[in-house]
This record gives structure tokens, C-alpha cells and sequence, in this order.
């Protein structure tokens, strides 16, 4: 899901979020990977929706090779 955000309003966020982590790294560091992480995820998940289901079999026989 896409949210369409003015450009300044985007910039300020992203300035407020750059000093956060810059003055409290030790606390803001660690949600910010688990957040890309979370990121990451549910992007591929959507990405393997698009994709052809495949047999279990057939992964497991990648896995062993």
C-alpha cells in the first residue's frame, strides 16, 4: 500500500527521523532494522502472491542439491 505525501511534509519527516536516530541511536536504531525488516517482508510476501504456487517437493529438491 502506497499513501501519496506532499514532498515537504515527506522531507520533514524524514529530516525529524535522521536526527532521531542521530542524537538516540541505542533506541531508535534497533526499531528502525526491525521496521525495514517488517518492510522487506510484507513486500515479498505481496511479490510471491504474484507468483505460481510450486510443489513442496520440488523445493525440498533445490534445498538438497
Amino acid at each position: 500500500m502506497q499513501v501519496s505525501v506532499e514532498p515537504e511534509f515527506k522531507e520533514k519527516v524524514k529530516q525529524s527521523f535522521i536526527h532521531m536516530l542521530e542524537t538516540d541511536s541505542e533506541t531508535f536504531y534497533p526499531l528502525f532494522l526491525e521496521i525495514m525488516e517488517d518492510m522487506a517482508l510484507a513486500r515479498a510476501m505481496e511479490e510471491g502472491e504474484q507468483t505460481p504456487e510450486v510443489e513442496e517437493e520440488n523445493i525440498i529438491k533445490l534445498l538438497q542439491q
